[in-house]
């Protein structure tokens, strides 16, 4: 049994080993690859952004007027006058019982 144990305890190692080689080998070639490619790309990012950068910022710049403009309507449409919400709630409170306009319990 020993025997056995042993050698699928081997290549389980091996296994292991080797794909810890074909990472460490994608991982070279990945950073070799991002190294070279960001050299070229890095000039064609920029001029092939800034026009999206600048129509991305006109947009954004539209949408917060167009919010800000919202907020003035809805800010002029306030009203703080009193109002009551809830009649059967005032016809409640004009029928309770009160002294010096406090409500008060009644004697029972």
């Amino acid at each position: 049994m020993s025997g056995v144990m042993e050698s699928s305890e081997e290549e389980g190692q091996k296994r292991d080993d080797s794909f810890v080689v074909s990472i460490l080998m994608n991982m070279s070639t990945i950073s070799g690859d991002a190294n070279s490619t960001s050299e070229i790309s890095s000039d064609t990012r920029t001029e092939s952004t800034t026009p999206s950068v600048e129509k991305s910022s006109l947009a954004h710049r539209r949408l917060r007027s167009d919010a800000i403009e919202r907020y003035k309507q809805k800010r002029l449409r306030r009203q703080f006058g009193k109002r009551i919400r809830y009649e059967s709630r005032k016809n409640i409170a004009r029928s309770r019982p009160r002294v010096k306009g406090r409500f008060v319990k009644t004697d029972a």
